[in-house]
């Protein structure tokens, strides 16, 4: 509803501090995890190619596919990588990220913006899975009450209480 208290920070801080809900989006070499933080720290939703019942899902794990491959690198080294940290499954992952924040009542937050992670393939799919899911990247504005909407009442005054006593005769 745009009502709660923000936390301001500081102009110059980074990242800005001034949301309720921040998505964060974490690619390791073997998995992919994308998770919500309330503005006070806590993690309220999140998902990983970590969880077996997300990763039994996913194309690289199925049963006669191999969960990681070699390739051989600019030297000629062969490298282990892992299928549980490719687009398909940060696409994956932002789907059911996205289900589950609907599910705890959380419709919109604000994406951790780092420049250089915006560019990467993963990352756009990831926050587009989100939206696709129905969540909304940006938080709305705040609301402030103003004071001349909410009229205030003094219920201990006189006149109000003898208001009270004619309307129950």
């Amino acid at each position: 509803m745009g009502l709660g208290r923000k936390e301001r920070g500081w102009k110059t801080t980074w990242p800005k501090k001034e949301c309720w809900h921040r998505c964060h989006f974490v690619k390791s070499k073997r998995y992919v995890t994308g998770y919500v933080q309330h503005h006070n720290g806590h993690i309220v939703a999140s998902a990983s190619s970590f969880e077996w019942p997300i990763r039994k899902h996913l194309y690289s794990t199925s049963k006669f596919s191999i969960p990681a491959f070699v390739y051989l690198n600019i030297k000629g080294v062969p490298v282990l990588k892992s299928c549980f940290s490719d687009v398909s499954a940060a696409e994956n992952i932002g789907h059911v990220l996205a289900q589950r924040c609907l599910e705890a009542g959380i419709h919109f937050m604000e994406f951790d913006d780092v420049p250089h992670k915006l560019e990467s393939e993963t990352v756009q799919r990831f926050q587009q899975a989100m939206v696709d899911g129905g969540i909304n990247l940006s938080e709305p504005r705040r609301i402030y009450e103003h004071k001349h909407l909410f009229k205030e009442t003094d219920y201990d005054a006189e006149d109000y209480n003898m208001k009270e006593a004619e309307i129950e005769q």
